[in-house]
């Protein structure tokens, strides 16, 4: 397992946002944005995923309601009135704490606890719990509910200073 800090630029995606029960909110985002994908023949067109799942105010995932979204950057040869099917958002940019993550699905959630488990632990970060934790599909082809899968697994941090209050930063 990798563990470290990358910095994202922001993205514009669009997708499927889904509401409901922890356990089923990934594979109902998932399953919708794949339809989607199928049916308008874009499947060599979009091989990378971004899971968007919002935290609780105390930075954990523990509620059994949570949002949950599946999406891409939308390739170039979608039309406006395609796009307009889907949700568009923007995943924000700056610092996330990454650990890459390979094998089944179901273990993604656990994965995560384990992250914010270790960030609550670090003093020089802080879980900036305004910004979503990210999914970062790399074969979004070959997802499958029931297979393994290869993925960047990002929590949103405030670094060093940053995560000070701001009478403290300077």
């Amino acid at each position: 397992m990798s563990v470290g800090l990358v910095y994202l630029r922001p993205v514009r995606i669009a997708g499927v946002r889904v509401e409901g029960p922890c356990d089923e909110v990934v594979e109902r985002a998932w399953n919708g944005l794949n339809d989607w994908i199928l049916r308008k023949s874009l499947s060599d067109d979009v091989d990378v995923g971004y899971g968007l799942i919002q935290q609780n105010s105390d930075g954990s995932l523990t509620s059994k309601d949570l949002c949950y979204e599946a999406g891409i950057k939308l390739p170039d040869i979608v039309t406006p009135g395609e796009a307009n099917e889907l949700h568009r958002t923007r995943l924000q940019g700056g610092a996330y704490y990454r650990s890459r993550f390979s094998g089944p699905v179901s273990n993604l959630h656990t994965e995560f606890d384990g992250m914010l488990a270790r960030l609550k632990e670090d003093r020089n970060l802080r879980i900036d719990i305004d910004r979503p934790l990210v999914t970062v599909l790399v074969d979004l082809n070959e997802f499958s509910s029931e297979g393994e899968v290869r993925s960047n697994l990002l929590v949103p941090v405030l670094v060093g200073d940053m995560s000070r209050g701001s009478r403290q930063a300077a």
